[in-house]
């Protein structure tokens, strides 16, 4: 008996449609429910070898990401990255720079409510420009030894005992990195991370060179009243310096040669002044006095210094 074979009709655009669409619902049973259900076109488990795996692109239904696809991807990322590494360290510098700047705020305060218990006398003393507080630094002169501890008289105005070794964050900058003669950090070797100004709180004469100074008969003045100077003979209060980053002073001094920065600008530091404001500026070699800000005292003669000091600033 002749057996006639059934020949399938021929498959259209439809049909393709339909059986792709079919496999996509098989799939998405099985991730919807968990259960394993087999795809409508019943393929492989690699997903090749389906006759018409090639003819239809029934592959597109198994997900994935092309070679191409990821290169794109890792592309933008590394871009991504490139543009928002600098906008993120400058934050991150600046946020350094706001807590550095609110520490010496509090110590402006606490200078005030010392003055204010010492009837207007400033501190002063071997080595007291950067022993005045915060906690012992590991330098034996300023706390190192444990057995001669160092007192920091400016503590208990803020809240701290005379003699502390591990606390007094309102002393260390986080931008304070040290320096050639002092490290790791400033914080770690004299127990603070700032610097006064020396006509205020130091000893009671400054040094300078008496034969280069352009200024030295100004400063030998100077050097006349600053013993037992107090509140009451200052003048300039809102641009007199008080303390900044140690640096400040490195920066300002003649006889200084160590360039310390910590915040990425050239011979700039934070300062705050005897009416306790703060501000980031730039700093002078050797200049007294600037429209921004004053280091001597005396209103008389920080007059006078205007007239010998360096023309490095204009308005001077």
């Amino acid at each position: 008996m002749n057996s006639t074979r059934q020949q399938s009709p021929p498959r259209t655009e439809n049909d393709s449609t339909g059986a792709v669409e079919s496999c996509r619902a098989g799939f998405t049973r099985l991730r919807g429910t968990g259960w394993r259900v087999e795809p409508a076109l019943h393929l492989p488990a690699n997903g090749v070898g389906h006759p018409w795996h090639r003819r239809l692109g029934v592959a597109s239904c198994l997900g994935g990401f092309t070679l191409v696809e990821l290169l794109v991807v890792v592309a933008i990322l590394a871009l991504l990255i490139a543009v928002l590494l600098p906008s993120l360290r400058k934050a991150r510098q600046q946020s350094k720079l706001v807590v550095c700047q609110s520490n010496l705020r509090q110590i402006a305060v606490g200078w005030q409510n010392y003055l204010i218990e010492h009837q207007g006398a400033f501190l002063q003393g071997i080595n007291v420009r950067l022993s005045y507080g915060g906690r012992q630094g590991t330098a034996e002169s300023f706390g190192g030894n444990p057995d001669k501890p160092k007192p920091k008289p400016l503590n208990p105005h803020l809240s701290l005992p005379l003699v502390i070794r591990d606390d007094a964050e309102v002393f260390h900058c986080p931008s304070d990195r040290g320096s050639p003669y002092a490290g790791p950090t400033h914080f770690d070797y004299y127990g603070t991370s700032y610097h006064t100004n020396v006509m205020l709180v130091g000893q009671n004469k400054i040094q300078f060179n008496p034969f280069t100074d352009p200024c030295r008969y100004v400063l030998n003045k100077v050097n006349r009243r600053l013993s037992g100077i107090r509140r009451s003979q200052i003048g300039n209060e809102s641009r007199l310096i008080l303390l900044g980053d140690h640096g400040w002073y490195n920066e300002w001094g003649r006889g200084t040669n160590y360039v310390i920065e910590w915040h990425h600008h050239r011979a700039t530091h934070n300062v705050a002044f005897m009416d306790g404001h703060v501000s980031f500026m730039r700093i002078h070699k050797g200049v007294h006095v600037t429209p921004e800000y004053v280091v001597i005292p005396f209103k008389d003669l920080a007059d006078e210094a205007c007239q010998c000091q360096p023309d490095v600033y204009d308005g001077l």
